[in-house]
């Protein structure tokens, strides 16, 4: 029987800047929870699976298109229906999320993978916390998918905070339609 292997994508983190360390341990913590909260699920949530986490790195799920390729949206030769069925499949993504406590923070076209069947996959917990964590002037989002604003109502209601993951949605829909 030939044996079958499962290829991973890999994060590793060799900086020796503190704040990088930090943020990179913050992903791993985070990466663990989504762990746990994964392995419940009898379905596949298009979110990119962490297998492992190890002391300076963390294994994810690969994510690639028929031809064994990695392509995120901004890369991959999608169709207009394509798109929008995979900005579905992150906002499907999202809700899990936001379903679980966890705020994301980093959606943009390159944090969404296409997989195979043009289905996508939201990947990189990095700038995910959860709810009740307070977001800090260190911690990164992408300026072009998020208003600030939104993000810094977490003292007004922490709760309330998926919709800076919500405009960030908008934003990639409205871009998209732009085209």
């Amino acid at each position: 029987v030939p044996e079958r292997y499962q290829r991973v994508g890999l994060k590793r983190c060799k900086s020796t800047n503190p704040e990088i360390k930090a943020q990179f341990v913050h992903e791993q913590m985070m990466a663990s929870h989504v762990l746990g909260l994964l392995e419940r699920e009898a379905t596949d949530i298009p979110i990119a699976r962490p297998f492992a986490i190890g002391r300076e790195e963390i294994l994810y799920e690969w994510c690639a298109d028929e031809e064994g390729n990695a392509h995120n949206l901004s890369t991959a030769d999608v169709s207009a229906g394509d798109y929008l069925r995979c900005i579905g499949d992150a906002a499907y993504g999202l809700s899990y999320l936001h379903n679980n406590g966890i705020k994301y923070h980093d959606l943009s076209e390159e944090n969404i993978m296409v997989t195979r069947g043009r289905k996508a996959k939201v990947v990189d917990l990095g700038s995910a916390r959860l709810y009740d964590e307070v977001v800090s002037g260190n911690d990164i989002f992408n300026q072009r998918y998020y208003d600030w604003r939104l993000i810094v109502q977490q003292e007004l209601d922490r709760k309330a905070l998926d919709i800076a993951d919500k405009y960030a949605l908008g934003v990639m829909v409205r871009t998209f339609l732009q085209r």
